[in-house]
């Protein structure tokens, strides 16, 4: 059993997809080296945190559904 006093606080803004605003920058440039390693076994975002990864796999999400 696992014991509360140890227990890691869960987030919630990262159990949601974030919104996309109405000033969203498409990045055009990633989106195309996005794709060019989509064949690859692991294709890792790398970038600090507010320079907006879980905007842009959104955005990835929401066009290949469309």
């Amino acid at each position: 059993m696992s014991n509360p006093e140890h227990a890691v606080p869960i987030i919630r803004t990262k159990l949601y997809r974030p919104s996309i605003t109405p000033d969203y920058i498409t990045r055009s440039e990633l989106d195309a080296r996005f794709e060019t390693g989509i064949e690859l076994p692991l294709t890792l975002i790398i970038a600090p945190a507010g320079y907006g990864k879980s905007t842009f796999m959104r955005e990835l999400l929401l066009q290949s559904h469309a």
